[in-house]
């Protein structure tokens, strides 16, 4: 019995080991071709871009009605951080990689894995790891197609907020000059 027990403990402890061991590769596979650097860079260039057109309309908005009261100009700020944060967590690189992980060890045995790892290692893997950092602007393409829907969404609804604040603001000023 004693055996026995050993036995199918021993088998499990080998199992889990196992387990760990393809997702492991698979880390190691994508810190090799360095792939988490390339979406990180471009992650952080996508929320630059969008950061950049949300500072030139407050800018234009504060531009073009020179006494805009602070509280209304803060508003807009709020309005426009809101924005940002939601726009940030459309997609993350942490998201990505999960996801590609989870494609290395469901696509690959530990085996082939391990071969991959060797591979990139290798001169020709290293040189076709070259080459596929040479097609980045085409996966950046996909994500800003695939993220283009929700963050359009987003930056709609933060126009709307703009708007709405804008209109409160003339509203308030109208009624001003109407009792003088």
């Amino acid at each position: 019995m004693k055996l026995v027990t050993i036995i199918i403990t021993s088998l499990v402890f080998s199992l889990s080991c196992l387990a760990g061991t393809k997702e492991q590769l698979a880390d190691e596979y994508i810190s090799l071709i360095k792939i988490r650097e390339i979406y990180e860079a471009s992650h952080s260039s996508w929320l630059s871009t969008y950061k950049q057109q949300t500072d030139t309309m407050l800018k234009q908005v504060k531009e073009n009605v020179p006494d805009l009261p602070n509280e209304i100009s803060d508003k807009m700020l709020a309005s426009m951080n809101r924005f940002m944060e939601r726009a940030s967590n459309s997609w993350t690189v942490d998201g990505t990689m999960k996801v590609y992980q989870a494609h290395l060890v469901e696509y690959f045995t530990e085996s082939e894995l391990k071969e991959l790892v060797d591979f990139t290692k290798s001169d020709i893997g290293k040189k076709s790891t070259k080459s596929s950092q040479i097609a980045v602007p085409l996966m950046q393409k996909y994500i800003g197609e695939a993220s283009s829907s929700s963050l359009e969404k987003e930056y709609n609804n933060f126009l709307k907020e703009i708007r709405a604040i804008m209109k409160d603001y003339i509203e308030s000023l109208d009624k001003s000059n109407q009792s003088q």
